[in-house]
């Protein structure tokens, strides 16, 4: 399947360009359009109340594909989108967005990753400096040594983890939601290995630029 990218409105280096294939699809979601626009970037469909979109930005009236919705709504525009994303059947869902506006925005984005990874479809949140995920029960990534990363866990606690590849390794161990303890660990090895029993545990890696995380994107990745 082809993995869709949700373009939100918030700030994004032109240079994300170099991840997205031919075949990958893009949402521009409301506001997003602008920072479509600056990088000059078309959009398959642009979806939202367009509340936060210049009124000017040209994809308004190039014929590209609109969905539009009121601006009271039980949705947000995110939301909205990953709806249609589900509908049409793309995945991995890849949701743009730098993460560093309103907290309150911040974690609603969160809520819908966690959404997703709930119901079994791949995503990931993909900032201009930071990439979120929720992991696997296994995960191996090849990361560059030095990296930040840091290890959340989005439930009261995460069990059976245990880690090979960062300078804080954990083993067989217990992370809870009420303490910092995950956050702030280095790569310290090419493969990282992470691997839990139970529990949601949000995996952000902090990147200089994007050639560092590509690996990571999904179907982008290689063999490890």
């Amino acid at each position: 399947m082809a993995k869709a990218y949700l373009f939100t409105n918030s700030l994004c280096n032109s240079s994300i360009k170099a991840l997205i294939t031919k075949d990958d699809y893009i949402i521009g979601v409301d506001g997003g359009i602008n920072t479509l626009d600056q990088i000059n970037l078309h959009p398959h469909v642009i979806i939202g109340d367009f509340d936060s979109a210049n009124l000017d930005n040209r994809f308004l009236s190039l014929g590209i594909k609109k969905i539009t919705h009121e601006p009271e709504k039980d949705f947000t525009d995110t939301e909205l989108a990953i709806n249609y994303a589900l509908e049409e059947k793309f995945s991995p869902l890849i949701i743009v967005n730098n993460m560093q506006d309103r907290i309150d925005h911040v974690l609603g984005v969160i809520a819908s990753l966690r959404h997703l990874h709930r119901i079994g479809v791949e995503a990931m949140i993909l900032g201009d400096k930071q990439l979120f995920m929720i992991l696997k029960r296994s995960n191996k990534f090849n990361l560059p040594i030095k990296t930040t990363v840091s290890l959340i866990p989005l439930t009261d606690k995460v069990t059976g983890i245990s880690t090979q590849g960062l300078y804080y390794p954990l083993s067989n161990e217990e992370l809870t939601c009420d303490r910092a303890r995950g956050v702030s660990n280095e790569v310290s090895e090419k493969i990282v290995e992470i691997n839990l029993r139970e529990g949601q545990l949000l995996f952000v890696v902090n990147f200089e630029n994007y050639e560092e995380i590509k690996t990571l994107i999904p179907n982008n990745a290689v063999d490890l």
